[in-house]
């Protein structure tokens, strides 16, 4: 109930496939506020964009004491670009209105989720707006993958490392060595899905089951575009403490990173 605490907007950035929307979710549930997920709001027909949008503010307004989650933040809410038709930059004109209206201070907060928070506005970003940028990186050292493995996998099945024997164990983690979030979600549905097809009734997941979907799993690791994700994350952050422990030499010397994000966006093809 503590209004004033509540912040206009917060940018949420970080790699895709990191847990950025589960934990978005679980901080407007946890706020005991209601949680409306904003998307599709564009219409083809000439002025109904502007409709639409007038009637979803205007309930919005009315509620009061809402989230408001925004994902794929830099396709959906447009902007002011050479290049934005005049509909996506009159849209994003008035969300910025509504973010920074005083009266809806404390009442709504606004979650806006993006892997590239460069190809934001900056208008969006300043303070007053979304001016609180708190990134979200997926697990990355050792300790931290076989935390997650133990809780988001292992967990569902009845299981635990201490069922694995140390070779077992150590081919499972060399398999799952460059997993994100998404990625051991992919896995627990392998899991799932070969435990219901078994004809057994009770049919139990064994270790070796898990190494066997693990084995034949090979996620999607578009390991440049992963790179810029992280880095781009790590320039907008506004909070140091939220910065992992191997990252924090390279935050600190921002030319540096802004020289590695140039670099980055030109070996994938970004000449803008």
């Amino acid at each position: 109930g503590k209004r004033t605490a509540i912040p206009n907007a917060i940018l949420i950035p970080g790699p895709n496939g990191g847990g950025k929307t589960y934990i978005a979710k679980r901080f407007m549930k946890d706020t005991g506020r209601l949680g409306i997920v904003l998307k599709k709001i564009r219409n083809m027909w000439y002025g109904e964009t502007e409709k639409t949008w007038e009637l979803i503010e205007d309930i919005i307004e009315a509620i009061g004491m809402v989230n408001i989650l925004v994902d794929e933040g830099d396709t959906e809410l447009g902007g002011r670009g050479r290049d934005v038709h005049e509909v996506d930059k009159r849209l994003f004109g008035k969300i910025l209105k509504m973010i920074e209206d005083k009266k809806n201070k404390g009442r709504i907060c606004w979650l806006i989720i993006t892997a590239r928070p460069d190809k934001l506005e900056p208008d969006l970003k300043r303070s007053g707006r979304a001016g609180r940028h708190y990134p979200v990186f997926a697990p990355e050292t050792d300790a931290e993958r076989k935390e997650f493995m133990q809780k988001a996998v292992l967990k569902r099945f009845g299981l635990a490392l201490k069922d694995f024997g140390e070779k077992e164990k150590q081919e499972l983690f060399e398999l799952t060595h460059n997993y994100y979030p998404a990625d051991f979600e992919q896995l627990t549905e392998q899991l799932e899905e070969l435990k219901e097809s078994s004809d057994e009734p009770e049919h139990k997941i064994l270790p070796q089951d898990v190494l066997e979907e693990a084995k034949h799993l090979r996620p999607a690791d578009p390991i440049l575009q992963r790179k810029l994700q992280i880095y781009v994350a790590l320039l907008e952050c506004t909070d140091e403490r939220l910065i992992p422990e191997q990252y924090k030499e390279i935050a600190r010397n921002r030319e540096e990173l802004f020289k590695e994000i140039i670099k980055l966006k030109y070996l994938i093809g970004e000449t803008s």
